[in-house]
């Protein structure tokens, strides 16, 4: 589980600002009824018990702070941070003990954090002083014991992993194409993408094996069960992503795309059967229902007027969580699948 990178930028350029905050320890508070703040970036744990999300007062996102809300509603904590930094990513851990969260400070030290649920302790295990870009697809091992993540020296794309037990760290993979990607299929295989190509590496043997290279830039991988999906699109159709089936066992890649649905920004599995995904064409965004068998599709939002980012599924609930703008405001909203009803959460 993931907050993607570009998705962050995207924010940052509709608020007009570069952001964000530094080490802390765990407050409990409760939201001011601001007409002005801004909660995003909502991101559930994979047991559906916690939401990880990003606040901040203002149009200039100062003052940005990571809160944890527990879905039936109880609990909703503040991450107390004291440094204004550049950039935020974050990700679940498969048993969802604890996030993995990533700063990068105005200095250009990137630095990951570490957050118990349990203790509820904030801890730094790892510290990159190289002047690189914002880290992305963050992803933690099956066994939650390796983080992988990519970004961007001075030098290009690097595929990196970090040992979560003894913090011992592996530059795995470097390209001057871009690595725009990253997932895990074991304890011990990445899949990860370049610009044309979709790759494995094994950890433990250092060994990358091509696996497909095709005509499309791949930009984001979702993996359900044994189940791989891709997001790609072309240079020749730079205004449309299309979705596809990868079969791993075959290396065969099928284009479920049974329309233009203009960029796909964000998807998620829903269950073995179903995804659901945003659409950003002719400046409408949407969330749609894909049904992989029949490949029909369902528009849950109807020609939204409201741009919507940052996609999370609850797998207990069954509700659709999401980011909503609209004049200059950032929301969080749930979706109901069946009513197609909107909720904002902190309303």
């Amino acid at each position: 589980m993931r907050i993607k990178a570009f998705i962050i930028l995207l924010l940052l350029a509709l608020s007009n600002s570069l952001y964000i905050p530094n080490e802390s320890t765990l407050a409990t508070s409760t939201q001011d009824n601001e007409t002005n703040r801004n909660n995003a970036m909502p991101l559930w744990s994979p047991n559906g018990e916690y939401m990880v999300y990003t606040s901040w007062t203002g149009s200039a996102m100062e003052n940005l702070e990571i809160w944890l809300y527990k879905s039936d509603g109880t609990v909703n904590k503040k991450i107390e941070v004291d440094e204004i930094n550049l950039a935020l990513v974050y990700t679940w851990s498969p048993d969802s003990s604890f996030i993995i969260i990533s700063y990068k400070k105005i200095d250009q030290t990137t630095i990951i954090y570490q957050y118990s649920l349990e203790t509820e302790i904030l801890e730094k295990i790892f510290e990159l002083e190289d002047n690189i870009t914002i880290l992305s697809e963050l992803s933690i091992s099956p066994n939650s014991e390796q983080l992988a993540f990519t970004y961007r020296d001075r030098d290009g794309f690097v595929l990196s992993t970090l040992n979560l037990s003894d913090t011992s760290y592996n530059i795995w993979n470097n390209s001057d194409i871009g690595h725009r990607a990253a997932i895990w299929l074991s304890n011990d295989i990445i899949l990860f993408s370049t610009t044309y190509e979709l790759l494995t590496l094994n950890i433990r043997t250092g060994v990358v094996d091509s696996l497909i290279e095709e005509d499309i830039s791949i930009t984001e991988i979702i993996k359900y069960q044994e189940k791989i999906l891709l997001l790609a699109g072309t240079y020749e159709e730079i205004l449309q992503t299309n979705i596809y089936i990868f079969n791993i066992e075959t290396g065969l890649v099928k284009n479920i795309t049974n329309q233009n649905f203009g960029v796909v920004i964000n998807a998620n599995w829903v269950d073995n059967d179903n995804i659901v995904f945003v659409s950003v064409l002719d400046n409408t965004t949407n969330i749609w229902m894909l049904e992989l068998e029949s490949l029909e599709v369902t528009n849950l939002t109807e020609d939204n007027d409201d741009l919507i980012i940052n996609l999370s599924f609850n797998s207990n609930t069954e509700l659709i969580f999401f980011d909503s703008v609209n004049e200059n405001v950032i929301s969080i909203f749930s979706l109901d699948m069946e009513t197609q009803e909107f909720t904002n959460l902190f309303d």
